[in-house]
Protein backbone atom coordinates (compact mmCIF):
# COMPACT_ATOMS: atom_id res chain seq x y z
CA UNK A 1 0.00 0.00 0.00
CA UNK A 2 1.29 3.99 -0.69
CA UNK A 3 0.94 6.64 2.02
CA UNK A 4 -2.28 7.94 0.55
CA UNK A 5 -3.65 4.09 0.29
CA UNK A 6 -3.08 3.68 3.80
CA UNK A 7 -4.37 6.58 4.73
CA UNK A 8 -7.64 6.06 3.07
CA UNK A 9 -7.58 2.25 4.75
CA UNK A 10 -7.16 3.55 8.48
CA UNK A 11 -10.01 6.43 7.22
CA UNK A 12 -12.38 3.86 6.47
CA UNK A 13 -11.83 1.57 9.16
CA UNK A 14 -11.89 4.58 12.01
CA UNK A 15 -15.42 4.86 9.96
CA UNK A 16 -16.63 1.38 10.82
CA UNK A 17 -15.31 1.21 14.43
CA UNK A 18 -17.29 5.04 14.91
CA UNK A 19 -20.17 3.10 13.96
CA UNK A 20 -19.92 0.07 15.97
CA UNK A 21 -19.42 2.42 19.07
CA UNK A 22 -22.63 4.07 18.29
CA UNK A 23 -24.31 1.26 17.75
CA UNK A 24 -22.95 -1.19 20.80
CA UNK A 25 -23.62 2.74 22.76
CA UNK A 26 -27.34 2.20 21.95
CA UNK A 27 -27.82 -1.44 23.17
CA UNK A 28 -26.13 -0.34 26.00
CA UNK A 29 -28.62 2.38 26.95
CA UNK A 30 -31.77 -0.16 26.29
CA UNK A 31 -30.85 -2.05 29.03
CA UNK A 32 -29.25 0.30 31.50
CA UNK A 33 -30.62 -1.72 34.50
CA UNK A 34 -30.08 -5.13 33.15
CA UNK A 35 -26.27 -5.00 35.14
CA UNK A 36 -24.66 -8.12 33.67
CA UNK A 37 -25.39 -7.38 30.10
CA UNK A 38 -24.33 -3.70 30.81
CA UNK A 39 -21.02 -4.71 32.05
CA UNK A 40 -20.41 -6.95 29.25
CA UNK A 41 -21.44 -4.27 26.52
CA UNK A 42 -19.14 -1.99 28.11
CA UNK A 43 -16.27 -4.33 27.89
CA UNK A 44 -16.31 -4.51 24.41
CA UNK A 45 -17.38 -0.77 23.92
CA UNK A 46 -13.93 0.17 25.88
CA UNK A 47 -12.09 -2.48 23.42
CA UNK A 48 -14.02 -0.34 20.27
CA UNK A 49 -12.81 2.83 22.00
CA UNK A 50 -9.30 2.36 22.38
CA UNK A 51 -9.26 1.03 18.86
CA UNK A 52 -10.79 3.80 18.02
CA UNK A 53 -7.97 5.90 19.81
CA UNK A 54 -5.06 4.19 17.48
CA UNK A 55 -6.70 4.03 14.55
CA UNK A 56 -7.13 7.94 14.81
CA UNK A 57 -3.17 8.35 15.72
CA UNK A 58 -2.32 6.26 12.21
CA UNK A 59 -4.89 8.33 10.22
CA UNK A 60 -3.44 11.61 11.40
CA UNK A 61 0.76 10.30 11.77
CA UNK A 62 2.48 9.89 7.87
CA UNK A 63 5.71 8.36 9.80
CA UNK A 64 3.17 5.22 10.75
CA UNK A 65 1.46 4.39 7.68
CA UNK A 66 3.82 1.88 6.81
CA UNK A 67 3.72 -1.26 4.51
CA UNK A 68 3.17 -3.45 7.59
CA UNK A 69 0.35 -1.10 9.40
CA UNK A 70 -1.38 -1.19 6.12
CA UNK A 71 -2.07 -5.22 6.07
CA UNK A 72 -3.10 -5.08 10.09
CA UNK A 73 -5.83 -1.96 8.70
CA UNK A 74 -6.76 -4.75 6.46
CA UNK A 75 -7.69 -7.11 9.20
CA UNK A 76 -8.83 -4.76 11.23
CA UNK A 77 -11.74 -3.78 8.59
CA UNK A 78 -12.83 -7.13 7.99
CA UNK A 79 -13.76 -7.63 11.83
CA UNK A 80 -15.43 -4.33 12.36
CA UNK A 81 -17.38 -4.61 9.17
CA UNK A 82 -18.50 -8.18 10.80
CA UNK A 83 -19.07 -6.16 14.19
CA UNK A 84 -21.17 -3.24 12.61
CA UNK A 85 -23.13 -6.10 10.46
CA UNK A 86 -24.31 -7.85 13.83
CA UNK A 87 -24.75 -5.02 15.82
CA UNK A 88 -27.07 -3.94 13.21
CA UNK A 89 -29.00 -7.01 13.57
CA UNK A 90 -29.10 -6.92 17.42
CA UNK A 91 -30.64 -3.19 17.44
CA UNK A 92 -32.85 -3.37 14.69
CA UNK A 93 -34.62 -6.48 14.44
CA UNK A 94 -38.02 -6.46 16.85
CA UNK A 95 -37.06 -7.40 20.24
CA UNK A 96 -33.46 -8.36 19.17
CA UNK A 97 -32.20 -6.16 22.39
CA UNK A 98 -34.67 -8.13 24.81
CA UNK A 99 -33.85 -11.34 23.45
CA UNK A 100 -29.78 -11.08 23.49
CA UNK A 101 -30.32 -9.92 26.85
CA UNK A 102 -32.18 -13.38 28.31
CA UNK A 103 -29.59 -15.57 25.77
CA UNK A 104 -26.48 -13.64 27.17
CA UNK A 105 -27.31 -15.93 30.33
CA UNK A 106 -28.03 -18.99 28.90
CA UNK A 107 -26.07 -19.47 25.95
CA UNK A 108 -26.84 -18.68 22.13
CA UNK A 109 -25.16 -18.70 18.53
CA UNK A 110 -25.54 -14.50 18.50
CA UNK A 111 -23.70 -14.07 21.58
CA UNK A 112 -21.17 -16.52 20.98
CA UNK A 113 -20.77 -14.71 17.50
CA UNK A 114 -20.03 -11.34 19.19
CA UNK A 115 -17.69 -12.89 21.79
CA UNK A 116 -15.65 -14.26 19.19
CA UNK A 117 -15.91 -11.13 16.99
CA UNK A 118 -14.58 -9.03 19.64
CA UNK A 119 -11.42 -11.60 20.58
CA UNK A 120 -10.79 -11.62 16.55
CA UNK A 121 -10.75 -7.72 17.23
CA UNK A 122 -8.58 -7.63 19.99
CA UNK A 123 -6.13 -9.83 18.68
CA UNK A 124 -6.05 -7.89 15.29
CA UNK A 125 -5.73 -4.43 17.34
CA UNK A 126 -2.99 -6.11 19.28
CA UNK A 127 -1.29 -6.42 15.84
CA UNK A 128 -1.56 -3.03 15.10
CA UNK A 129 -0.15 -1.68 18.07
CA UNK A 130 2.95 -3.84 17.71
CA UNK A 131 3.37 -2.84 14.19
CA UNK A 132 3.04 0.44 14.93
CA UNK A 133 5.60 0.31 17.56
CA UNK A 134 8.60 -1.31 15.00
CA UNK A 135 8.03 1.71 12.93
CA UNK A 136 11.49 3.02 12.03
CA UNK A 137 9.92 6.53 12.51
CA UNK A 138 12.73 9.00 11.82
CA UNK A 139 15.22 7.29 9.37
CA UNK A 140 16.70 9.04 6.74
CA UNK A 141 19.55 8.18 4.14
CA UNK A 142 22.05 11.12 3.63
CA UNK A 143 23.79 11.22 0.37
CA UNK A 144 27.33 9.52 1.57
CA UNK A 145 24.50 6.67 1.79
CA UNK A 146 24.91 6.36 5.39
CA UNK A 147 21.73 6.18 7.59
CA UNK A 148 20.87 8.51 10.27
CA UNK A 149 17.63 8.71 12.31
CA UNK A 150 15.87 12.17 13.22
CA UNK A 151 15.37 12.19 17.18
CA UNK A 152 12.97 15.12 17.07
CA UNK A 153 10.63 13.22 14.61
CA UNK A 154 10.96 9.89 17.54
CA UNK A 155 9.91 11.48 20.29
CA UNK A 156 7.53 13.72 18.64
CA UNK A 157 5.44 10.37 17.76
CA UNK A 158 6.40 7.95 20.66
CA UNK A 159 4.66 11.65 22.78
CA UNK A 160 1.75 10.29 20.93
CA UNK A 161 1.82 6.79 21.07
CA UNK A 162 2.34 6.45 24.98
CA UNK A 163 -0.97 7.87 25.96
CA UNK A 164 -2.80 5.55 23.87
CA UNK A 165 -0.33 2.48 24.14
CA UNK A 166 0.58 2.87 28.05
CA UNK A 167 3.79 4.76 29.08
CA UNK A 168 6.75 3.00 28.14
CA UNK A 169 5.31 1.17 25.47
CA UNK A 170 5.41 3.75 22.39
CA UNK A 171 8.27 2.88 19.76
CA UNK A 172 10.69 0.46 20.28
CA UNK A 173 13.15 3.05 17.98
CA UNK A 174 12.97 5.85 20.93
CA UNK A 175 13.98 2.79 23.07
CA UNK A 176 16.84 2.13 21.44
CA UNK A 177 18.03 5.83 20.97
CA UNK A 178 17.54 6.63 24.31
CA UNK A 179 20.85 8.03 26.32
CA UNK A 180 22.14 8.05 22.92
CA UNK A 181 23.88 11.16 22.17
CA UNK A 182 22.98 13.53 19.32
CA UNK A 183 25.19 15.42 16.17
CA UNK A 184 26.34 18.77 17.83
CA UNK A 185 24.67 21.04 14.62
CA UNK A 186 20.97 18.81 14.94
CA UNK A 187 19.13 16.62 15.76
CA UNK A 188 19.98 13.68 14.19
CA UNK A 189 21.67 10.39 15.41
CA UNK A 190 24.68 8.63 13.01
CA UNK A 191 23.31 5.08 13.00
CA UNK A 192 26.91 2.23 12.42
CA UNK A 193 25.99 -1.25 10.14
CA UNK A 194 25.33 -2.88 13.81
CA UNK A 195 22.19 -0.14 14.71
CA UNK A 196 20.74 -1.04 11.83
CA UNK A 197 21.46 -5.04 11.71
CA UNK A 198 19.44 -4.79 15.07
CA UNK A 199 16.91 -2.68 13.82
CA UNK A 200 15.91 -5.36 11.04
CA UNK A 201 16.24 -8.16 13.59
CA UNK A 202 13.82 -6.30 15.91
CA UNK A 203 11.45 -5.88 13.18
CA UNK A 204 12.04 -9.41 11.58
CA UNK A 205 11.76 -11.11 15.48
CA UNK A 206 8.42 -8.96 15.62
CA UNK A 207 6.68 -10.06 11.94
CA UNK A 208 7.31 -13.65 13.75
CA UNK A 209 5.98 -13.19 17.17
CA UNK A 210 2.87 -12.33 15.06
CA UNK A 211 2.45 -15.32 12.93
CA UNK A 212 0.87 -16.85 16.11
CA UNK A 213 -2.30 -16.05 17.85
CA UNK A 214 -2.18 -13.24 20.91
CA UNK A 215 -4.77 -12.28 23.92
CA UNK A 216 -3.99 -9.02 25.67
CA UNK A 217 -6.10 -7.79 28.02
CA UNK A 218 -5.09 -4.44 29.96
CA UNK A 219 -5.89 -1.28 31.95
CA UNK A 220 -9.44 -2.01 32.92
CA UNK A 221 -10.81 -0.58 35.97
CA UNK A 222 -14.35 -1.55 37.78
CA UNK A 223 -15.67 -0.16 40.91
CA UNK A 224 -18.25 -0.09 43.71
CA UNK A 225 -20.86 -3.88 43.30
CA UNK A 226 -19.82 -3.49 39.32
CA UNK A 227 -19.68 -6.80 37.33
CA UNK A 228 -16.82 -6.48 34.58
CA UNK A 229 -16.15 -9.40 31.57
CA UNK A 230 -12.89 -8.61 29.81
CA UNK A 231 -13.22 -12.00 28.10
CA UNK A 232 -15.68 -13.84 25.70
CA UNK A 233 -18.48 -15.96 27.38
CA UNK A 234 -19.49 -19.32 26.45
CA UNK A 235 -16.74 -20.31 23.90
CA UNK A 236 -15.97 -23.96 24.41
CA UNK A 237 -11.96 -25.33 23.84
CA UNK A 238 -9.86 -22.11 24.28
CA UNK A 239 -6.99 -22.58 22.20
CA UNK A 240 -3.58 -21.60 23.30
CA UNK A 241 -2.28 -18.35 22.08
CA UNK A 242 1.33 -17.76 21.43
CA UNK A 243 1.45 -14.53 23.46
CA UNK A 244 -1.31 -13.55 26.25
CA UNK A 245 -0.57 -10.74 28.49
CA UNK A 246 -2.90 -9.72 31.41
CA UNK A 247 -1.83 -6.38 33.39
CA UNK A 248 -2.90 -3.18 35.25
CA UNK A 249 -6.78 -4.27 35.74
CA UNK A 250 -8.26 -3.23 39.01
CA UNK A 251 -11.06 -4.19 40.85
CA UNK A 252 -12.56 -2.20 43.82
CA UNK A 253 -14.96 -2.38 46.68
CA UNK A 254 -17.76 -5.46 45.84
CA UNK A 255 -16.73 -5.46 42.24
CA UNK A 256 -15.87 -8.08 40.08
CA UNK A 257 -13.57 -8.67 37.64
CA UNK A 258 -12.84 -11.41 34.94
CA UNK A 259 -9.76 -11.41 32.77
CA UNK A 260 -10.46 -14.34 30.89
CA UNK A 261 -12.97 -16.67 28.92
CA UNK A 262 -15.41 -18.51 30.83
CA UNK A 263 -17.94 -21.11 30.28
CA UNK A 264 -21.62 -20.00 30.21
CA UNK A 265 -22.03 -22.79 33.24
CA UNK A 266 -19.41 -20.09 34.75
CA UNK A 267 -21.23 -17.47 34.38
CA UNK A 268 -24.37 -18.87 35.05
CA UNK A 269 -23.21 -19.60 38.72
CA UNK A 270 -21.21 -16.53 39.28
CA UNK A 271 -24.53 -14.63 38.72
CA UNK A 272 -26.06 -16.80 41.07
CA UNK A 273 -23.87 -16.27 43.82
CA UNK A 274 -24.02 -12.47 43.00
CA UNK A 275 -27.72 -12.33 43.70
CA UNK A 276 -27.19 -14.12 46.82
CA UNK A 277 -25.24 -11.27 48.11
Amino acid sequence: MSGLEILGAASAVLGFVETAVSLIGRLRDAYDRQTELSSVLDTYRRELISTRDILQIVRDEDALQTAAVGNELVEIENVSTKIVELLKTLTQEKGSVRQFTHQLVHGSRDERKLSDIFEQLGRAKFNLMMRMQAAHVGLTRKLDNSIAVNTSIVERVNRLLEPVLEEGQGLKIAKFLHDRCKNNDNDTILLDDSDVLYLQDGTAQEAHRLSGDVRIVMDNLTEDQALQINGPIGQEGWREVAHLEIRNNKASGNAMQVNHGMSIEAFTQMLALRSQK
